[in-house]
């Protein structure tokens, strides 16, 4: 599975860093808000509050996170919350029996993403609906490895077996410059040492969140989509 791809020797301490949390859910959802990025338009959350309650709705590549009630979690790796533990290549159900299919930047880590986005196709009910998001301006980052990035276009192309529902920028530019600074900032003080880069990658990150607020104004201008972070795709089973 991909999951067993090696890491890279300068990221490895990050990983390190994810691994340890995403064994800890509260504490993972905490790193996410103070780390991450902060999603805008529509989000996985909003998006699986769509469907009814008795929806069949699989989220892929969940990690520990969960999006409500009844969605069922899968993932490579068996997270305190991962209900079904699979590989997104070779998903464990039959044919056109989900309704709703999440998949949110996690395709960066398939080598195969085609191939993943056609298995979940395959899971989903005619008329089925699914969101993808997935990275375009974005530094490396190991979960457990990294191999692809997508335009707006690309993502659309990616996705060309779904009537096209929603396609929106998801993470917004100064997401964008805040990572790359951030990065820009461990590998310069670095001294090409793993350690420093992981600690000052930390420190860095944590002190410029707060920056990552303003995309709430700046993701909605037309012009974000030429340094998106990330894109999100939401798209129907055709017929």
């Amino acid at each position: 599975m991909y999951y067993m791809a090696m890491q890279a020797v300068g990221d490895s301490g990050i990983a390190r860093v994810k691994g340890f949390f995403k064994r800890r859910p509260r504490l993972y959802d905490w790193m996410v808000y103070l780390f991450g990025a902060q999603p805008h338009n529509t989000t996985g959350y909003a998006f699986v509050r769509r469907f009814p309650a008795d929806a069949h709705i699989v989220n892929v590549g969940s990690g520990p996170r969960r999006l409500r009630d009844g969605v069922i979690n899968i993932d490579v790796a068996a997270f305190e919350g991962v209900d079904v533990v699979a590989d997104i290549e070779h998903l464990p159900f039959p044919d056109a029996s989900v309704d709703a299919v999440v998949c949110d930047n996690v395709l960066e880590h398939v080598p195969h993403p085609a191939r993943a986005v056609e298995e979940m196709r395959r899971v989903l009910k005619l008329g089925g609906h699914i969101y993808v998001a997935a990275p375009f301006v974005m530094v490396y980052h190991s979960s457990p490895d990294d191999f692809n990035r997508w335009s707006k276009q690309g993502l659309r192309e990616l996705m060309r077996d779904f009537d096209e529902v929603e396609l929106r920028v998801q993470h917004g530019p100064t997401t964008t410059f805040v990572f790359v600074l951030c990065e820009w900032l461990a590998t310069l003080l670095s001294f090409n040492t793993t350690f420093l880069y992981t600690v000052v990658l930390l420190v860095t990150t944590a002190a410029t969140a707060p920056l990552k607020f303003l995309d709430y104004l700046f993701a909605h201008y037309d012009t974000a989509e030429n340094l998106a972070n990330s894109f999100y795709f939401i798209g129907k089973k055709k017929v």
